[in-house]
């Protein structure tokens, strides 16, 4: 079917062309690639292009785009919470540190109890504290910026609970510490499990 006629749309395409025909090597003005059709549309000029079917086109793709992000944050979900992972950001620069809740798929706040270095610090053991500062110093020193490092933690209740931790240093353009992602995952259990093993294995030699 045939292009309703819109005289605005003839109108505007006659200037642009008259314009070329006058200063061809001149930028064509914003102005002359725009007109609003008969029924108060905003559409291109240049190629005739409908903008009403470009927005359309768009809001599917940002439609079908937010469904697989929507899908990808349900796999992270899932994979965290079969690997009882824990998954944080320290903020370098700014010295703010979040943790990852697989649970609500969100950063805890800022004001957390674990809101700082010193913070996690503070919660891990003594006899670890120093070991655990100089494997992030290590890390931040590292050209590759790997940090790897295994602590104590000092719940709230008390009790005492092991650590394996994971992460990657990430640097500005002259190569200056920005922040620090990483992963840990809670081994206590097999760390309490470590000694009842080797004492039947020595059992039975």
């Amino acid at each position: 079917m045939p292009r309703p006629r819109c005289k605005r749309r003839e109108a505007a395409l006659a200037k642009l062309a008259a314009f070329k025909d006058a200063q061809p090597h001149d930028p064509v003005p914003a102005s002359l690639l725009t007109y609003v059709d008969d029924l108060g549309v905003r559409r291109y000029t240049v190629s005739g292009h409908d903008t009403r079917k470009s927005s359309q086109r768009a809001s599917e793709r940002y439609s079908a785009f937010m469904t697989r992000a929507r899908r990808n944050e349900i796999r992270l979900q899932l994979a965290l919470n079969a690997a009882k992972l824990i998954c944080f950001e320290w903020d370098i620069v700014e010295d703010r540190v979040q943790r990852f809740d697989a649970e609500k798929l969100d950063l805890s706040p800022a004001h957390g109890p674990f809101n700082s270095f010193e913070a996690v610090l503070d919660a891990v053991h003594h006899d670890d504290r120093e070991r655990f500062r100089i494997d992030i110093e290590e890390a931040l020193a590292d050209p590759e910026g790997r940090f790897e490092s295994e602590i104590r933690v000092i719940n709230s209740d008390g009790s005492t609970a092991w650590y394996s931790e994971r992460g990657q240093v990430e640097r500005d353009p002259e190569g200056r510490p920005m922040r620090l992602i990483g992963v840990a995952v809670d081994v206590t259990a097999q760390k309490r499990a470590m000694p009842a093993s080797r004492q039947r294995k020595s059992e039975l030699t």
